[in-house]
C-alpha cells in the first residue's frame, strides 16, 4: 500500500496527473455509453 500512495502523489504533484484525469473521463464515458446502450 505505500508504494501505491506514492506513486499516486508521484503522478498527482506531475504532468502526468492532467494524463490520468483524461484517461478516467474517457474509460467513464465509455461506460455510461455501454449502459445507456443496454438499457435502450
Amino acid at each position: 500500500m505505500d508504494h501505491t500512495d506514492g506513486w499516486m502523489g508521484g503522478w498527482m504533484g506531475g504532468q502526468m496527473s492532467i494524463w490520468m484525469v483524461l484517461a478516467i473521463l474517457v474509460v467513464v464515458v465509455v461506460v455510461i455509453k455501454s449502459l445507456t446502450r443496454k438499457k435502450s
